[in-house]
């Protein structure tokens, strides 16, 4: 992913209510519905999710990188990554939200406190393109399956059976 493709998407996340999963219960209450599953069902719930999510961007904090939580296309999990200049994202993830850590984004408003930019990013989510991005990424088949269905395959065994009887393969 290039920093122009990221930079997009962060701003992209920005503009929403966020603060239906930063304050209060931190259940999700208020949360898309596709969203509000999809963490209840990777992470153990939206409140797991953002522990992590922060922690990442924590850790990042004074050195630069991304941290992102995106789809995997191939099994349907949700990551939560770090990602540096010039590092991929899981293979065949798509991003749905976009925490920039560099400098740039937070030094001018927020100084060396990156904890209160995490935070203020946090309550500004755009919750509804995050829940777009997630259906869209879901929706995509996958160009090797054919029409979405699973790539025929055979185990191994089965496969040492057609040798055993010279069957062709």
């Amino acid at each position: 992913m290039s920093s122009a493709r990221l930079h997009e998407l962060y701003f992209g996340s920005l503009g929403g209510d966020g603060a239906v999963l930063f304050t209060g219960s931190g259940d999700g209450t208020g949360l898309p519905k596709p969203v509000a599953a999809a963490l209840e069902q990777q992470f153990g719930g939206p409140a797991a999710w953002q522990r992590e999510f922060i922690a990442l961007a924590r850790a990042l904090g004074g050195r630069s990188g991304w941290v992102v939580l995106s789809y995997g296309r191939d099994n349907g999990r949700l990551y939560n990554q770090i990602v540096g200049d010039g590092s991929p994202l899981v293979i065949d993830t798509a991003p749905l939200l976009v925490l920039d850590m560099y400098e740039h984004a937070y030094h001018q408003e927020f100084g060396a406190n990156t904890s209160a930019y995490v935070d203020a990013f946090m309550r500004n989510v755009d919750w509804p393109a995050v829940a777009q991005r997630l259906t869209q990424a879901a929706g995509r088949t996958d160009p090797l399956r054919n029409n979405g269905d699973t790539v025929p395959s055979i185990t191994v065994e089965e496969l040492m059976a057609r040798c055993a009887r010279a069957e062709p393969l």
